[in-house]
């Protein structure tokens, strides 16, 4: 086999997994730039050492046989900057392979009924999986990361069925023995119809999460109406008997001016201005929406014995959905106070921070801390079953728009700081 025989059929297989690499660091996430291309530097030592000796050992065409466990074991090295556990970064990387496969499958075969050379189909799988890496960045990321964001407990059923989806597409041509030679076009159905079931499954799975998603926000938006509602007939309540008692009031003070009693009549007014102010609704800002979570988690605090503190400083409209911006705050507030509940003689307390400057949303959550987390890269991982749902959906709802958000402890602290541009509203 000559030297240029051996680039033509590496590159034949490098060309998809390196577009592949790449959709998995820009986008799905990376650590650090220089880990994306250790991880680059990594897959193409590993193809210029494996499959190049494996094919001159094996031939062409038994290594093909072998080609995709080959292939996918060195786009591993994507593990060097993935953001994701080993396990769903497993899924991540089965779901991309499957899309490859169909490509390469599909080329494969326009190659073979038009008696295309193999520098031809090199050029076409350039030019195609460039047009998939694209379509890919802009449709199937976002969906992709979100999928795995929300995917509660263990990956483990989500990846034995990948792995089996994988094993049989690479097993159809290859048994029995010359099954693809001997029939090319029903092989290549079944590992089309096979690949497509898998990501028809996966679609299903993310409009499932997605809905699943959305009708939480619903509720937690009937809760917060709920809870609105509930403090109008508080307020309504009280107004009813302010107004009721208003000629009470208004006989005790037309008693003490008529005695000369000025300074009394002043105490009793200063007195009866604490008492309305305490019965209306507190306002921390102009959003709505904003007010009412702060007020739900405001009265919870104080019917457990938790300091609350808020300074917002926002407009009516900051550019976040209503729902979005009350699961978003919904959920930091309910971490910090399951946190503060475990320990109610240390004073715990919650300190909220939220304003917007230079057109960028400005969010911290401080809230005392009486555990030593553990952070996985970044994120506090939840030891309760099924947990951490709060804090993935919070990471989505950032990403959607762009934004950062970091996670810390600093000794007895818990904090928590979200940044989202808003210069597109």
């Amino acid at each position: 086999m000559t030297l240029f025989d051996l680039a033509i059929y590496l590159l034949k297989f490098m060309i998809p997994a390196l577009f592949s690499i790449a959709f998995r660091a820009f986008g799905l996430g990376y650590k650090s730039k220089s880990r994306v291309v250790l991880g680059f530097l990594i897959f193409i030592l590993y193809m210029l050492i494996v499959p190049s000796s494996l094919i001159n050992i094996m031939g062409y065409g038994e290594f093909t046989h072998v080609s995709s466990v080959i292939m996918f074991i060195g786009s591993l090295s994507i593990l060097v900057f993935s953001t994701d556990s080993f396990g769903k970064t497993i899924f991540l990387q089965l779901i991309q392979s499957s899309v490859t496969t169909i490509l390469s499958i599909i080329l494969n075969m326009i190659r073979t009924i038009l008696g295309l050379s193999y520098p031809m189909l090199l050029i076409l799988l350039l030019i195609f999986s460039a047009i998939l890496y694209w379509v890919a960045l802009r449709y199937w990321a976002k969906p992709l990361r979100y999928m795995a964001d929300l995917i509660q407990g263990s990956v483990t059923p989500y990846l034995v069925l990948s792995i089996l989806i994988f094993v049989s597409v690479n097993l159809i041509p290859i048994y029995p023995l010359q099954n693809f030679a001997n029939h090319p076009f029903f092989c290549t159905f079944m590992m089309l119809a096979i690949e497509s079931c898998f990501l028809i499954y996966i679609y299903l799975l993310y409009h499932n999460l997605y809905t699943i998603s959305f009708l939480s926000q619903g509720e937690l938006k009937n809760e917060l109406l709920q809870s609105e509602i509930n403090s109008y007939k508080i307020f309504l309540d009280n107004a009813y008997q302010t107004r009721h008692d208003i000629r009470h009031h208004d006989t005790v003070l037309l008693a003490k001016l008529e005695e000369g009693n000025i300074e009394e009549a002043k105490a009793y007014l200063q007195s009866h201005v604490v008492t309305f102010n305490e019965t209306s609704l507190k306002k921390f800002c102009n959003n709505s929406t904003v007010n009412i979570v702060l007020r739900i988690y405001e009265n919870r605090s104080q019917e457990k014995n938790i300091s609350f503190f808020a300074y917002v400083n926002i407009p009516s409209d900051i550019g976040l959905k209503d729902p979005e911006i009350g699961s978003l705050l919904g959920n930091l507030l309910e971490n910090a106070l399951n946190e503060c509940v475990k320990e109610q003689e240390k004073n715990p307390y919650i300190k909220l921070t939220m304003e917007l400057e230079k057109n960028q949303l400005l969010l911290e959550v401080r809230n005392s801390l009486f555990t030593n987390l553990i952070f996985r890269n970044g994120i506090p991982v939840s030891n309760k079953p099924n947990g951490g749902i709060g804090t993935r959906s919070i990471t989505s709802t950032v990403k959607t728009y762009n934004g950062m958000i970091s996670f810390s402890q600093n000794n007895d602290e818990f904090i928590a700081r979200i940044i989202i541009p808003m210069n597109r509203y």
